[in-house]
């Protein structure tokens, strides 16, 4: 894919800024439906470039990134802001779930001898984000979901004696 993108170096389709948490980001990004029917990949309609240039404001330090996305969307499904966009909501998963297990869980630090051990902890840390994202006595709607999972590694019988009363 990076190939196809250097060879026809044009402007980008679209071009997003933001700041904030002390940095200013610009996003551009160039989408090509040329490989649609060469690839190995069923169903590939469209690849797409995402170069991101982040500047820190503190210190004027910048970094630029590129990467490359494989949509089965056709472009009359998903424009260039579209693509974007869903590129950028793949973060939300790692916000709303990986971090606090990893954080709040300690889930990186665990070392287990088998998949299967690791599998079955990482589904039951799963669905206890999951009860902590719930209605429960213990926390206020507006307690941080991470406030939460660190209350319950602390107190997990006053947990499971909550969920009865539910």
């Amino acid at each position: 894919m990076a190939l196809l993108f250097a060879a026809d170096p044009g402007p980008p389709d679209l071009v997003q800024v933001s700041k904030g948490h002390g940095r200013l980001e610009r996003r551009a990004i160039r989408v090509s439906a040329t490989l649609a029917g060469y690839s190995l990949l069923p169903g590939m309609a469209q690849v797409a470039e995402v170069t991101t240039r982040v500047t820190r404001l503190a210190t004027g330090e910048t970094r630029t990134t590129a990467r490359y996305l494989v949509t089965s969307l056709a472009a009359t499904q998903a424009d260039p802001h579209r693509v974007l966009a869903l590129s950028r909501g793949h973060w939300g998963i790692e916000n709303r779930l990986f971090h606090v297990t990893d954080d709040s869980f300690g889930e990186d630090r665990h070392v287990l001898q088998s998949r299967q051990a690791g599998t079955v902890l990482s589904l039951l840390r799963t669905t206890a984000v999951n009860v902590l994202r719930g209605h429960c006595a213990l926390w206020t709607p507006t307690t941080p979901l991470t406030a939460r999972a660190e209350w319950v590694n602390g107190h997990p019988s006053a947990v499971l004696s909550a969920l009865k009363r539910l």
